[in-house]
């Protein structure tokens, strides 16, 4: 009988990933960790959240070993800009790292086994041990590129392959929109994702929505103007029509247009939160502030 793809869980905040795994029981499993960040924070004395959860998990003896992707070439993490990967780790981790071999990095802590590789060096045998997949958007967002290293659609062609060879029992998708890192933008690419992975297909038109994604947010980082006029392929689907229509209407002085249709309300409510901001150092250009400002005043306007 071939692998039946498990149900997808979606979550904003991937520290909700822990409820999850107490939910399904699981116990010593391995975790293949898709992240920018490690997440390995050791600070499990306060509350959980999206950056110390897998301490949390390893001393309630969920998880044994840990498999975090970078998502950089394996050459890089064989050279210099490895230690800009390796130096973000907890010192309790990092002080015991070994290379074990050219781009590949291991440490053992008390409670758990730590492996480090890069997305083209995918691990494929994890013994008896049960396998679970923790994927966190922003594995398409380098901060240091604004964008991803990787193509996006040729990167999910080879997770399906890979997902079908190893027959994860689990797959946690983190989105990491509202308090995290992946920027707003990729609120266009959620539901292309998902439908990716649960289906195993990938649509023609992916790289045409990537691309209309790197034109937007590198405009935006840049603080560069906007061409409204740019032609957007009618063959997208409408939810995706519906967001390029949004999105240049933050960018644009007649913003309370796009609330005229109170159906696209609720995608702007979820597209930036209202109220729980952080502005990151890496959008000085273009602040996440701005666009909620424009969010409140295009509601007063709509609501006078």
């Amino acid at each position: 009988m071939g692998w039946i793809r498990p149900a997808l869980q979606i979550a904003d905040d991937h520290s909700l990933i822990l409820d999850y795994w107490r939910q399904i029981g699981i116990k010593d499993a391995t975790i293949i960790h898709f992240d920018m960040h490690h997440d390995l924070f050791n600070n499990a004395e306060s509350k959980v959240d999206c950056g110390n959860f897998f301490w949390f998990g390893a001393i309630e003896g969920l998880i044994q070993h840990i498999y975090w992707i970078v998502p950089v070439p394996r050459s890089f993490l064989s050279g210099n800009y490895a230690h800009s990967v390796l130096n973000t780790l907890p010192p309790t981790i990092y002080s015991g790292l070994k290379q074990k071999k050219s781009g590949r990095w291991c440490a053992n802590t008390d409670f758990f086994y730590l492996e480090i590789r890069a997305y083209d060096d995918l691990p494929k045998a994890y013994g008896n041990r049960e396998l679970h997949v923790s994927y966190d958007l922003d594995f398409f967002y380098h901060r240091e590129f604004h964008g991803p290293i990787i193509n996006p659609v040729d990167w999910v062609n080879k997770l399906n392959t890979y997902f079908v060879q190893q027959c994860p029992a689990s797959i946690f998708v983190a989105l990491s929109l509202h308090d995290g890192y992946s920027p707003p933008t990729y609120r266009a690419v959620v539901d292309w994702f998902v439908n990716c992975i649960e289906t195993g297909l990938v649509p023609e038109w992916s790289n045409t929505l990537w691309s209309y994604v790197h034109y937007y947010e590198s405009m935006r980082l840049r603080d560069t103007p906007i061409d409204l006029e740019l032609d957007v392929p009618q063959k997208l689907p409408d939810e995706i029509l519906q967001f390029f229509d949004i999105f240049k209407c933050y960018l644009s002085e007649d913003f309370p247009k796009a609330f005229k249709n109170m159906s696209i309300l609720p995608i702007i409510l979820q597209f930036n939160p209202m109220d729980e901001l952080k502005v990151e150092h890496r959008h000085e250009k273009e602040p996440h502030a701005l666009i909620i400002n424009r969010v409140r005043k295009a509601m007063k306007h709509y609501n006078a």
